[in-house]
């Protein structure tokens, strides 16, 4: 249960600072639109829960923990990188896409974000929660609990990061990537331990 939630927590970290960055800008985000962030992430993740669910059964328990372990330690790394990532970006000149900024996410300049530019952002920031998704159904997972506690921590972390991002100011160079990463590499070692 408790990888579970940190797992959640990891992937929830990027909608977060996507959210702030939205609300800093004065960007509306409507119940609806955080409700479609939060089902996207969620859907993404027990996709891919099920998928190595299924390969898992074809897999020695050994191997599957060794291989959950490495992806885990992968995308954590991948997350500390993040920021490094995003200033390589800018430092080219060119345009941060909505996966760096999530102001980037109100397409057409209306200061709200639609559902559908709600599913766009939310798909940008869940390959993560994809591949997270892969190594945790490599091990064994409770899914209707990671459904439900998914959908109740993506959504509040979406609404917390609005409403933070509208009282502080905040200017989209915070990069909260590389907390999901020291949690997924905390959680890939906790088999270990």
């Amino acid at each position: 249960m408790l990888k579970t939630i940190l797992l959640i927590l990891a992937v929830s970290a990027d909608s977060f600072a996507a959210a702030a960055a939205i609300g800093s800008a004065g960007i509306k985000l409507p119940v609806r639109s955080g409700a479609v962030i939060s089902v996207t992430g969620t859907a993404a993740l027990a996709a891919s829960v099920i998928l190595a669910d299924m390969a898992g059964g074809l897999i020695p328990k050994g191997i599957c923990r060794v291989i959950s372990s490495a992806l885990l330690i992968l995308l954590g790394l991948a997350n500390l990188l993040h920021g490094r990532l995003r200033k390589l970006s800018e430092s080219r000149n060119k345009e941060p896409s909505v996966f760096f900024d999530g102001r980037k996410a109100d397409m057409d300049n209306s200061k709200s974000i639609s559902c559908k530019e709600g599913f766009l952002l939310s798909a940008a920031l869940s390959a993560d929660s994809f591949v997270t998704g892969i190594s945790a159904g490599l091990g064994e997972i409770n899914l209707p609990f990671l459904i439900l506690m998914s959908l109740v921590i993506g959504y509040i972390s979406v609404a917390a990061g609005v409403f933070i991002g509208r009282r502080l100011i905040y200017t989209g160079n915070v990069d909260l990537q590389w907390l999901g990463g020291v949690i997924l590499i905390i959680v890939a070692l906790m088999p270990y331990f």
